[in-house]
């Protein structure tokens, strides 16, 4: 409640410079740190102390933590954090322009690597506990993702950032002008439609970049 209400995630005590991450990591709460980092982008080696939040994991003996941390290291996007997405909030980050291609060096992996390996992991069994449902909607997540990769089209439409998909119905609106300009049928039929299905299938495919509209 209090980060919704725009609580400043980065602020620190005076003395030691430990941040509300720095905290949580030193209690062992591994629920709050992915909350922290993925969904409010804290910064897991803050300044003003020599502190990290994998030393410190390190230090208090919190395994599973710690593990999450260096597993995590190169996540520098709430699009990184699969596992922890919903599938309606993957297509709001989508929506909103999350970067597909988003790395924090060369040889990092992007969102977009990180879904299409999730999807080739064998599906979790079903029932039994919340870490099955929480697996199948990292896999709906990433479904989402790999999907939004895919070129323009009236399916992927919905999953574009709000400027791409305005470019797109203009096109749109612009292909059908294009082909209502003569309305007599043609030798081989409905010539608008077949115009307008080349138009989608071949030229806006082409005229489309995603990653001109991502943030």
């Amino acid at each position: 409640l209090c980060l919704d209400a725009g609580a400043n995630v980065e602020a620190a005590l005076k003395e030691g410079g430990a941040t509300s991450l720095l905290i949580a990591v030193d209690q062992g709460h591994l629920a709050t740190v992915q909350l922290l980092c993925f969904l409010h982008g804290a910064n897991r080696d803050p300044p003003n102390t020599d502190d990290t939040a994998e030393s410190v994991a390190e230090e208090m003996g919190h395994d599973e933590l710690l593990a999450w941390l260096q597993r995590t290291r190169d996540f520098t996007t709430p699009l990184h954090h699969l596992e922890l997405l919903s599938a309606d909030r993957a297509r709001e980050l989508l929506r909103a322009g999350a970067a597909l291609g988003a790395r924090a060096r060369p040889d990092a992996p992007s969102p977009l690597e990180l879904a299409r390996q999730l999807l080739l992991q064998p599906q979790p069994a079903s029932g039994g506990g919340g870490g099955a449902n929480d697996a199948a909607a990292g896999r709906e997540a990433a479904r989402l993702v790999v999907s939004a990769a895919q070129p323009w089209s009236p399916q992927t439409h919905e999953l574009w950032p709000a400027r791409g998909r305005a470019r797109a119905e203009a096109l749109v609106r612009l292909g059908w002008r294009l082909s209502s300009t003569d309305r007599s049928p043609g030798p081989f039929g409905n010539e608008a439609q077949s115009i307008m299905d080349a138009w989608r299938g071949l030229v806006m495919v082409h005229a489309l970049v995603r990653a001109e509209w991502e943030t």
